[in-house]
């Protein structure tokens, strides 16, 4: 994104617009919130994975061969 705000080219989104003074903070806080949601995301996947071994339940698909 640097290259194209360096050769003058703004970028507009739903959420961002680099015409705006604040579009760094913007950009930061929606980073912030992507990396916590996937944080949130592979604890939850874990937790079930787990669950699922001490049941004795399968935890994956087939195997391949």
């Amino acid at each position: 994104m640097a290259e194209l705000l360096d050769a003058g080219v703004h970028i507009v989104t739903q959420d961002i617009d680099t015409c705006s003074e604040n579009y760094k903070i913007l950009l930061s806080v929606h980073g912030a919130m992507a990396d916590d949601y996937r944080d949130q995301m592979a604890y939850r996947t874990r937790r079930v994975l787990e669950g699922r071994a001490r049941d004795g339940t399968p935890t994956g698909g087939r195997a391949y061969g």
